[in-house]
This record gives structure tokens, C-alpha cells and sequence, in this order.
């Protein structure tokens, strides 16, 4: 059997002491640096920090919804809606869980 290694916990912040920075608490997760334009580490750093900080509330939010899409009242908007919204929904949580 084996075991996945878990990610260091959120929140992380990001830290533009030298280079850009993620931290959590006092552990640096990752470092955006190499000969990009001036600003975009800085916007790629912002970006997974939002991102990472996001994703548990973005997949419950992305289940309640799932579980909401299967409610017999949904179905007053007709099976083609519900199914794309539905398809949506689970592949948005799929890709979130790496799956």
C-alpha cells in the first residue's frame, strides 16, 4: 500500500523579501523565479497562493452543488441542462482532486 505525501498546509502567503516567495508559516513551498518579464513571477506567485488557498472551499463548494444537481426540483429545468451542468461540476472537481 502506499502513501501520498500531503501538501503544507494553507494558508500560504507570498513574500516578495527576496525573489517571490510562498510561505506557510516558516516554510517556504516555492520560490517563482527565471528570466520572466518584469511583474510576472510576482502575478504568478499571487496566482497559485489565491489558487491554493481556494481549492478546499472551491471542491465542497463544487460537491454541495453536485449533490444539489441530483434533487428531483432540479429537474424542472430538463435533463440537457442538468447533464451539462452536472458533467461540469464533476470534472471541475476531478481536475481539483488531481483524479
Amino acid at each position: 500500500m502506499s502513501t501520498k505525501a500531503k501538501h503544507t498546509p494553507v494558508p500560504w502567503k507570498r513574500h516578495d523579501d527576496v525573489g517571490e516567495l510562498i510561505m506557510a508559516e516558516e516554510t517556504l513551498v516555492c520560490l517563482c523565479v527565471g528570466g520572466l518579464p518584469e511583474g510576472v513571477a510576482a502575478a504568478n506567485a499571487e496566482f497559485i497562493v489565491l489558487a491554493c488557498n481556494a481549492h478546499e472551499d472551491l471542491v465542497k463548494a463544487c460537491k454541495l452543488i453536485d449533490d444539489w444537481l441530483e434533487l428531483p426540483a432540479f429537474s424542472i429545468y430538463g435533463p440537457a441542462k442538468l447533464t451539462k451542468a452536472s458533467a461540469a461540476v464533476r470534472a471541475a472537481l476531478a481536475k481539483a482532486r488531481g483524479e
